[in-house]
């Protein structure tokens, strides 16, 4: 069966078929000859084990890095007329990459309410370069855009905040693409979704901030930190988890750990909230009136709420807090969907968590887990699955494996149980160790396992 890649995240990629959109993997040898699937890519797919798999990477007419597209037709620069102010400069290299490549430039003028567009207009009417103007309240511009799409593939591309979710969603005429005021929203990856009576609330969740935003060792601790910053950046309201049993009884750390944070956020108006975690370890309160009187120094903008998760102390108060914080705005999800997160990268991260439970040392924090069958057999309502535990070194796989095997049996076990209440059916885990060296520091292997962010 042929089709052509229409999207990839966390090492699945969705391909179009004349059957419909088909998830599937790519056949290990990829990995091995360091190829990476992108958006684009015609591909030939093949039935193993009962899955989808991507067999064949027809040769490419063209590819780009950023964004990971490849056979383009036509490259719609997207420039605003202000908010951001527009670069001709950017216009023009990426005009110039396109025509390269083979590929048709088109430059779409956005955000016309707010300012005129004769700089841009004046500025390439004299090219050969087609130039559209988008007016929302009329619709002006988006047939013409729409004749530029008909029968080819596109990509949109251009700065942060320049919009273009929102020309995408009135193309399509449905809301695909959640649309802020903020920039890089597409790009931060939405984790949790709370609804609440008249309210919804999308978390960002991201990798703890280490305490210098310059202090990356190798590719993994790099793409966390970027995630996390990007994130910070996209959100509407910020809140800073802090681990308060750490910093009384390490009260030197405390500087050291949020200096970088500190600063990024000194002359930020959006809303603030500190949470101050784990007080449900001192029977004594008073001992944490020090850390909150320093927290609130250090934050002054910021509301501080002490509460513990574990137990849930404070949950429902501070529930209340982060819903006024938030704007106004139209519901994104549906009220019972809690994550966007694909089911699969989900059972990974609970096989994670259980390596992480079972091996409190050095060895957790250099394992990863890669989904690599998933069939569903709904006659015996069973979905059989397995996973690929990856490890660094031989010695390690020995300790997850464990003696006689014990020590992976466990994982698995307590893994089934609770992926079988994520997916609401019974779970066949089968988990294998790998001996995979460096893998921290092997790109394309981090972005196969959903660990970079890859959108277009």
């Amino acid at each position: 069966m042929n089709g052509y890649i229409v999207k990839g995240i966390g090492g699945f990629y969705y391909v179009k078929t004349p059957d419909g959109i088909v998830e599937c993997k790519p056949r290990g040898i990829f990995r091995k000859q360091k190829i990476t699937p992108v958006a684009g890519d015609e591909v030939t797919l093949e039935t193993e084990n009962g899955a989808s798999v991507i067999a064949q990477i027809a040769p490419r007419k063209n590819v780009f890095v950023r964004p990971p597209v490849a056979n383009l037709d036509v490259l719609f620069l997207v420039a605003s007329t202000t908010q951001p102010t527009p670069s001709t400069l950017v216009l023009d290299k990426l005009s110039a990459i396109a025509v390269d490549k083979g590929v048709q430039p088109v430059i779409v003028c956005t955000k016309g309410d707010l300012a005129e567009a004769e700089f841009l207009r004046s500025a390439y009417e004299k090219s050969t370069l087609p130039f559209i103007r988008i007016d929302y309240s009329s619709g002006a511009g988006l047939d013409e855009v729409k004749q530029w799409i008909s029968g080819r593939l596109c990509a949109f591309c251009g700065n942060s905040g320049v919009g273009k979710s929102t020309l995408l969603n009135a193309l399509l005429g449905q809301k695909i693409s959640i649309v802020t005021s903020k920039p890089q929203t597409t790009r931060s990856r939405v984790v949790g979704i709370m609804s609440e009576p008249g309210a919804q609330v999308i978390f960002m969740d991201t990798p703890g901030v280490n305490h210098s935003r310059q202090q990356h060792r190798g590719h993994l601790s790099k793409m966390m930190s970027q995630a996390a910053w990007q994130s910070m950046a996209a959100a509407h309201a910020v809140m800073l988890v802090l681990d308060s049993e750490l910093y009384i009884r390490r009260p030197e750390f405390l500087d050291r750990d949020i200096q970088s944070l500190r600063d990024a956020l000194v002359d930020d108006d959006r809303p603030l909230l500190v949470v101050v975690n784990k007080v449900d370890l001192f029977h004594d309160k008073s001992r944490m009136l020090p850390l909150l009187v320093k927290l609130q120094e250090d934050f002054p903008k910021a509301e501080i709420f002490p509460m513990s998760a574990l137990t849930k102390d404070g949950l429902d108060e501070l529930k209340k807090l982060i819903v006024n914080m938030m704007p106004e705005g139209e519901s994104q999800f549906p009220e019972d969907q809690l994550s966007t997160a694909p089911t699969r990268f989900l059972a990974a991260e609970i096989v994670r968590e259980k390596v992480f439970e079972r091996l409190r040392q050095e060895v957790p924090y250099t394992t990863a887990v890669d989904i690599e069958a998933w069939e569903e057999d709904p006659e015996r309502d069973l979905t059989v699955i397995h996973a690929v535990i990856f490890v660094q070194r031989p010695s390690h796989k020995a300790m997850v494996i464990g003696r006689a095997g014990a020590t992976i049996k466990e994982i698995g076990t307590e893994a089934r149980r609770d992926i079988q209440k994520l997916i609401g059916g019974k779970v066949h885990l089968e988990l294998w160790v790998k001996v995979r060296e460096n893998w921290t520091e092997d790109t394309a292997f981090l972005r196969e396992l959903g660990m970079g962010a890859e959108s277009l």
